[in-house]
């Protein structure tokens, strides 16, 4: 999906023919998307100059001269064999900010690929709109080698180590992993991933809950961690790996990934870059 692997927002007012309001365009100059009092303005790709974010009307206080932004990084990739789940990639949101007429440059950071048959997961990369970086989510740890690691949400750890921390405001650490072989669930938006174990002692940490964000509701996943119907929800923790023979756990809703089991490793197990989305 390409709201899995990084995203980025702004958006301005729906009225942009009126002086007093602000008016702008989206990526390579499209229009945007009109719903309700908002016009939406999605990145998927970091974009410049004038294929940026272009103000051409930053607004007056007779009208709007704010706009609401969602900047989602990328997810990081999970570990391998029963490993912790990757973090959810790092947010930043705003509500009311001001903006300059002018050309405003936008990354994406991409969701990371796997670290690989043995090895640790990946970072995913930072997402950044004007000067505000969201950062990548935290790695998932294999299964035997150290901490999950640190990003907007931590990655979880493998077995007997502990969870990635994460970075403050953007998300929330990783889950610990315990010795029977499973790993700790990567951290999300709204909630911290699980430790490993379960009832049965044999299962992975969950992922970390994402967010919702209610002005974002066409973009992001929903409630079932889908991408249909009324959604914005952003930024879960993949789960972490359980023991050969157990059920996979569920990632994090907002696009977090259920894991794996032994050698059953992919990127998947990522904290999903929610969508670039503007409001």
């Amino acid at each position: 999906s390409s709201y899995v692997t990084s995203a980025n927002s702004s958006a301005d007012s729906i009225t942009i023919s009126d002086a007093g309001y602000v008016a702008a365009t989206g990526p390579n100059g499209a229009v945007g998307t009109i719903s309700g009092d908002y016009k939406y303005h999605q990145f998927t790709a970091s974009v410049t100059g004038g294929n940026g974010f272009v103000v051409s009307n930053a607004g007056d206080a007779t009208g709007s001269n704010t706009i609401e932004y969602l900047i989602v990084a990328g997810g990081g990739s999970g570990g391998a064999n029963h490993a912790g789940g990757a973090g959810a990639g790092g947010y930043i949101h705003a509500t009311a900010e001001s903006t300059s007429v002018g050309n405003h440059a936008v990354t994406v950071g991409a969701g990371a690929a796997s670290g690989g048959d043995s090895n640790n997961g990946v970072q995913g990369s930072n997402s950044v709109f004007d000067s505000q970086t969201a950062i990548g989510g935290g790695y998932g740890s294999k299964s035997d080698a150290v901490a999950g690691g640190s990003g907007g949400s931590g990655g979880g750890g493998g077995r007997g180590y502990a969870g990635g921390s994460a970075t403050s405001g953007q998300g929330n650490a990783g889950g610990s992993g315990v010795g029977k072989d499973t790993g700790g669930g990567g951290g999300g938006a709204n909630a911290a991933g699980g430790n490993a174990g379960g009832s049965s002692g044999d299962l992975g940490g969950a992922g970390g809950a994402g967010k919702l964000f209610s002005n974002f509701t066409a973009y992001g996943t929903n409630s079932s961690n889908a991408e249909t119907g009324t959604r914005g929800y952003f930024c879960g923790g993949g789960s972490g790996g359980s023991r050969d023979g157990e059920p996979e756990v569920a990632g994090g809703v907002g696009g977090g990934a259920a894991g794996g089991y032994r050698n059953s490793y992919n990127s998947e197990t990522s904290g999903g870059g929610g969508s670039s989305e503007t409001a």
